[in-house]
């Protein structure tokens, strides 16, 4: 694999591994939205007992742990993944930077449709609130140009020559 990154034919532009990060990113949205959409429906046409009410609470300490263990994971990722390519050659440095973004928001998906999840087993309406969550994280690692650039340390001069 190592070698793939030092042959010469392989070159990229930036404004396509942009736009593919962005879709990535995209597809994670709305997989929340739907879920949390689709989830909410069918909640909203089903009875519930206080039984499964009273396990909603229980559902909730579990999903916000998991959202929040997903939010320190993802900081903790970040230093191991992106910050250890600092001196790697350049194509190096964004598939390390597409890891951590993919990690990131696998994460916050899967936090995402747990909520969904768990608001149709329990009939528990604050968990649209996590997915919401969910979706907010989602879209603050929503890549965009400055965001790579100061994530990777580089200056347009270094995205023009590494990339040609």
């Amino acid at each position: 694999m190592y070698l793939c990154y030092q042959s010469k034919h392989i070159s990229m532009n930036f404004n396509s591994f942009l736009r593919i990060n962005q879709i990535i990113a995209f597809a994670a949205m709305a997989s929340v939205i739907i879920i949390s959409f689709v989830m909410y429906y069918l909640m909203s046409t089903m009875t519930y007992t206080e039984d499964e009410f009273i396990l909603g609470e229980i559902f909730l300490i579990v999903n916000v742990a998991v959202i929040a263990l997903s939010f320190v994971l993802t900081r903790f990722l970040k230093g191991k993944i992106v910050d250890a390519t600092k001196n790697a050659p350049l194509l190096m440095r964004f598939t390390a930077f597409r890891i951590h973004l993919i990690l990131c928001i696998a994460f916050y998906e899967m936090a995402g449709i747990m909520a969904g999840v768990f608001m149709y087993i329990s009939g528990r309406i604050e968990f649209l609130i996590i997915s919401l969550a969910a979706l907010l994280l989602i879209f603050m690692h929503f890549p965009n140009r400055m965001k790579v650039k100061t994530s990777l340390g580089l200056s347009d001069r270094e995205l023009i020559e590494g990339l040609d």
